[in-house]
């Protein structure tokens, strides 16, 4: 065997290498990929071209859309959608079957708005342990706003029926409901109408409701209080902080 030096070797490489299909592939293969990622950006939407055709479908659109979409069929968009997304995460079917037939009874029942205020769920949410708040002698639910110390957009709603303990307050992790919410760039007026002040509208991304998670309020005997948190949560319905929660009392402690 004659014996080669390292150079020798390695010009022999360099020749096979430039005497294969291997030159070629690599160059296509580049190519493939520059054009690929050209093309992506500029059909991203919110490149110009994406941008453009936003505009162009909005302008197509009637004026009077929100009387073209019923409220009944929007509510229908939003079943058929949790179900493809159980059924896309591999969720038992029997679950899916169950999950979808109490969102059509609630939905039946309770149409999903597009926005609930905050006011009306904390109504609500009163209204729900009010008997229990009488048998007990509880003045007010302990609710609590805690906005996030990396992002402002961020808050979180904890709140429970029984009332802060005067000498030792709970820390709020402890408390039986919670409802993490991102802040939308959208306002909206409050439910005195044109004259009411404007408020921030609010997307609930997370919910702890009673202790346990919310997927087991999908049942047949959801309260009111109940099915708002259900709109808020699985039905895209906004939240709207519209309220000082101070003032939030039993009825049995109030004038």
């Amino acid at each position: 065997m004659t014996d080669k030096t390292l150079k020798d070797l390695l010009l022999e490489g360099v020749d096979r290498f430039n005497n294969s299909d291997k030159p070629a592939s690599i160059i296509d293969e580049a190519l493939e990929g520059l054009f690929k990622n050209a093309i992506e950006s500029e059909l991203s939407p919110y490149g110009d071209f994406g941008r453009a055709v936003k505009e162009a479908v909005k302008e197509t659109l009637p004026a009077n859309i929100q009387d073209v979409i019923s409220l009944p069929k929007y509510n229908q968009l939003i079943v058929n959608s949790l179900q493809q997304q159980w059924l896309s995460s591999n969720v038992e079917q029997n679950f899916v079957d169950k999950a979808t037939k109490m969102l059509n009874n609630i939905i039946n029942e309770y149409p999903i708005p597009e926005y609930i205020y905050l006011s009306d769920l904390l109504e609500a949410f009163v209204e729900e342990y009010a008997e229990e708040a009488m048998e007990n002698d509880w003045d007010n639910p302990d609710i609590r706003i805690n906005e996030s110390d990396y992002d402002h957009d961020y808050i979180s709603i904890y709140f429970d029926k029984k009332p802060k303990e005067s000498y030792l307050e709970r820390p709020k992790y402890l408390l039986d409901n919670n409802l993490g919410c991102c802040r939308l760039d959208e306002k909206i007026k409050g439910k005195c109408g044109e004259y009411d002040d404007e408020y921030y509208a609010y997307e609930v991304y997370s919910a702890r409701i009673a202790g346990e998670c919310i997927g087991k309020l999908i049942q047949p005997t959801n309260t009111k209080y109940q099915n708002l948190i259900i709109a808020l949560y699985y039905g895209q319905s906004k939240l709207v902080f519209d309220c000082d929660i101070d003032d939030f009392i039993y009825p049995n402690h109030c004038d």
